[in-house]
């Protein structure tokens, strides 16, 4: 049977709060011998456009990884690293937003990057080989001013800060080619050659500002003269120089001196620390007369402050004391002695050599000081030391001086300022373990420096992932792998008609992407949304049998 259409015209249907566009196609049945009408759903009306959209009708054909990928790509534009890579990497600088997208996304080393893309829904992202990625490296590596224009971008735009935390660690290697791998102090005690990086970090923002690569057999002490030629030269001003006590010498401190305020703790072998601790030794034990101050967290700790002068320079002196932590220490300390007694004695050592290897092999080289080894008959044993060390370092325990030229600073904002300075260990943590560059793989000298420059920037956004997330009450409990996670839910649809759509956003999502105010994915390839698309006309006739 053959019907043929006469007329056709759209009715609007209003259910709830949306409007749905039907077309009505009148037709005459010869058998019925009259007219009859036949509705056919078009769309949904879209309010604030006055255009009609309907589904599609196909069939997926593969789902790939989208929500990390649109998150880490909108979140570089929005802190501003988008721009100064393409600005000063113009060739590249695709390849390295992917290389930094995959990098934070999946934490993975960058040699799998080339499978990786193929499920991933990055538009015109080119498939990079592990070959081209050594290229890239190599290049960020050799161009030591292209790096020195990218951190001078980024300082320009992060310059705001109160207060600067310098540290210093060390990445570890099982490469012997590279010169600047060398044996030095390692800071994760590993018995390998290793490479030293230091690192600027600004607060409040908490943002990384630069980065400084030194041969491993640097000391942090050496690293300060240049430090303060570096932080004059990108034109920083009006803050205070957060350090360890790892940075301290009488020179440094007097070439900080002249440059910006500073908090540093003193060590406790330097002559006037141990004048500075000896003077206050019984006010700091008699609680009701030095003085209180309240850290943050709900701990308390006493207080007593001196001056004195190095070069007719005035110092400022805060001495504290923890009683909490002196008492947990003092306690580990001599728990400690006696397991090391007692294993020692247990374990039946007759030679000298293997005597002195038992505190190697438990990691316990720094507590021979307070033992002697003797031996009676064919047996050797330990014995405790004169107990003046021992005492030493209990007079010591629970006691930092925080050394400043500031008169005017509290001993409580002075504190607190300096344990702030735990922002730069949870950087390095971060950069070690949660991005996974513990041990460095490269092949030479510029790989090297072109990775830890990566990485730097790498580590850049994920610092600001961790202050979003620790500012922001919908999220701040949950882990950045949490987040990873949430957002791989979002895929990316391809259909085999060719047209694309983005999986539904839960709540939990949504709360991401306010929490970081980028707005929901809805548009894969910033196309139009493949959930609708618009009809502009509608044919009049249709043919039935």
């Amino acid at each position: 049977m053959v019907i043929i259409i006469t007329m056709s015209y759209k009715i609007e249907q209003k259910i709830g709060k949306n409007t749905y566009v039907y077309e009505v196609q009148s037709y005459w049945d010869k058998k019925l011998k009259k007219t009859r009408q036949n509705k056919v759903y078009i769309g949904k009306k879209d309010k604030s456009t006055g255009k009609t959209y309907k589904k599609l009708k196909s069939t997926p054909k593969l789902a790939k990884d989208f929500g990390c990928l649109y998150f880490f790509n909108e979140l570089v534009k929005k802190i501003g690293i988008a721009d100064i890579i393409k600005k000063i990497y113009p060739d590249i600088h695709d390849s390295l937003i992917d290389l930094l997208t995959f990098k934070l996304s999946e934490r993975k080393p960058l040699y799998l990057f080339e499978t990786w893309v193929d499920n991933a829904e990055i538009n015109g992202c080119d498939k990079l080989s592990s070959a081209r990625i050594s290229d890239i490296m190599i290049s960020l590596g050799k161009d030591e001013v292209a790096r020195e224009h990218f951190l001078r971008n980024w300082i320009a735009i992060n310059s705001k800060n109160n207060n600067l935390f310098y540290d210093i660690t060390s990445f570890s290697t099982f490469s012997e080619m590279i010169d600047l791998f060398e044996w030095g102090h390692n800071r994760d005690k590993e018995s390998l050659p290793q490479i030293n990086l230091g690192v600027l970090i600004a607060h409040p923002s908490c943002m990384p500002l630069f980065y400084e690569v030194y041969p491993g057999s640097i000391t942090d002490v050496v690293t300060i003269v240049n430090i303060l030629k570096r932080l004059h030269a990108y034109k920083l001003k009006n803050f205070t120089l957060v350090l360890d006590r790892g940075f301290y010498s009488e020179r440094n401190i007097l070439e900080i001196y002249k440059v910006c305020d500073f908090i540093i703790p003193m060590p406790f072998t330097n002559d006037i620390s141990k004048k500075l601790l000896k003077s206050t030794s019984s006010i700091l034990e008699s609680p009701l007369i030095s003085k209180v101050v309240h850290l943050e967290g709900d701990r308390t700790v006493f207080c007593e402050k001196k001056t004195f002068k190095i070069n007719n320079k005035i110092f400022y002196a805060h001495i504290f004391v923890d009683n909490e932590k002196k008492i947990k220490t003092m306690n580990n300390l001599f728990q400690t002695i006696h397991e090391l007694e007692k294993n020692f004695n247990n374990s039946l050592i007759t030679k000298i050599k293997d005597a002195k290897l038992f505190f190697d092999t438990k990691k316990q080289k720094e507590y021979m000081e307070y033992f002697k080894i003797v031996k009676k008959g064919r047996k050797y044993y330990l014995v405790k030391n004169d107990d003046h060390n021992i005492q030493n370092l209990v007079d010591r325990m629970g006691k930092t001086i925080l050394l400043t030229k500031d008169k005017n600073i509290c001993s409580t904002e002075l504190i607190n300022k300096y344990f702030r300075r735990d922002i730069i260990e949870k950087a390095f943590d971060d950069l070690k373990n949660e991005l996974n560059e513990k041990e460095l793989r490269a092949h030479n000298k510029y790989s090297l420096l072109g990775r830890m420059f990566f990485n730097f920037i790498a580590l850049i956004v994920q610092s600001y992932c961790l202050e979003v997330m620790r500012k922001n009450e919908e999220i701040k409990s949950s882990t950045v792998e949490e987040i990873l996670n949430e957002l791989k839910k979002i895929r990316c649809v391809s259909m085999l008609n060719g047209d694309k759509y983005v999986t539904e956003i839960t709540k939990t999502q949504k709360d991401i992407f306010k929490a970081f105010k980028i707005k929901l994915p809805l548009e894969p390839g910033n196309k139009i949304s493949a959930f609708q698309v618009p009809i502009d006309s509608v044919n009049a006739t249709i043919i039935r049998d």
